[in-house]
């Protein structure tokens, strides 16, 4: 999830979500995987199909179990 609002955060913060002062939405997933490659990147750590994959079966777990 990515967060940037400027009140006090709820105990509970749903994954792949993307909460700012005007909107909450569901993050997108490809969004997502973007960040998480150009993340390894800065690390020097290649960003692979199974990162990919294990992104893309964290989104739909969580949308299936309404996260």
């Amino acid at each position: 999830s990515m967060i940037a609002i400027s009140t006090r955060l709820p105990r509970y913060i749903p994954s792949f979500q993307f909460w700012t002062d005007e909107e909450r939405c569901a993050m997108n997933v490809e969004k997502a995987i973007e960040c998480g490659a150009r993340m390894s990147s800065r690390r020097s750590r290649p960003f692979n199909e199974a990162d990919r994959a294990v992104l893309q079966y964290a989104a739909r777990e969580a949308a299936r179990l309404g996260a």
